[in-house]
């Protein structure tokens, strides 16, 4: 500030430089509209991608426990109605011959044991045609007159 002759104090004009540092104006709009960097847009679709390969994955593993589960309540219910026929059956061997088409059966005899403990079983194995690991089993003690 500076002195002046009759009209008292007056203020000295600072440099544009140290005005525009306190200007509380924002700057000027840029050229063009605001937009995405093409990083962003992969950054976005990266992220999309896993989310749905996640999603997929679990709806998958829920769709196959499902259709295990499924298969698994019809092998017991088969199960039950083969050992119910293989009760009321005369002939043991005609007692799986009822499965739906789209289910195996086997039957095979098996001796444990031997000399006086041995024991004859009569195994019936079935598992559905979609799934061979899925394998249900049901063994029947056999007096020895029956074991061919």
């Amino acid at each position: 500030m500076e002195q002046g002759g009759d009209r008292g104090w007056r203020v000295r004009p600072q440099s544009r430089r140290a005005f525009a540092a306190h200007d509380p104006k924002p700057p000027p709009p840029s050229a063009g509209p605001a937009a995405f960097t093409l990083i962003e847009v992969v950054i976005a679709l990266a992220v999309a991608a896993m989310l749905i390969a996640a999603t997929a994955s679990a709806m998958i593993g829920a769709l196959r426990a499902e259709t295990s589960a499924r298969l698994q309540q019809r092998a017991g219910d088969l199960l039950q109605t083969l050992q119910t026929e293989a009760w009321l059956a005369a002939e043991t061997n005609q007692a799986a011959t009822n499965l739906p088409p789209d289910w195996i059966s086997s039957i095979e005899s098996v001796e444990q044991g031997e000399g006086t403990n041995l024991v004859f079983w009569t195994v019936w194995k079935i598992w559905p045609l979609s799934r061979p690991a899925l394998t249900a089993a049901l063994c029947r003690q056999e007096q020895n007159s029956q074991i061919r």
